[in-house]
């Protein structure tokens, strides 16, 4: 599915400014959106950082600051949980 479209969403979170946290259980991923409704980003993860999320952490400098800076985690279990 697109930016924005859900497939069976499973949870949802609110940070502090606002923004939405979707854990969009059927497409494996989390959407982000802004307090408006308009979606922002969507998040692919893995159980570890692997070289490649490292790497691109390297690329994108202001998500390796911020993720210093956060204490955000996000699971999602069970369907990865093995």
């Amino acid at each position: 599915h697109n930016e924005g479209q859900l497939y069976r969403p499973s949870s949802v979170a609110v940070d502090a400014g606002g923004n939405i946290y979707v854990a969009d259980w059927g497409n494996e991923r989390i959407q982000i959106f802004a307090d408006n409704g308009m979606p922002q980003k969507i998040m692919y993860g893995q159980a570890t950082l692997s070289k490649w999320g490292l790497e691109w952490l390297q690329v994108n400098q202001d998500e390796f600051t911020a993720r210093k800076k956060s204490d955000l985690v996000i699971t999602e279990l069970p369907s990865h949980l093995k």
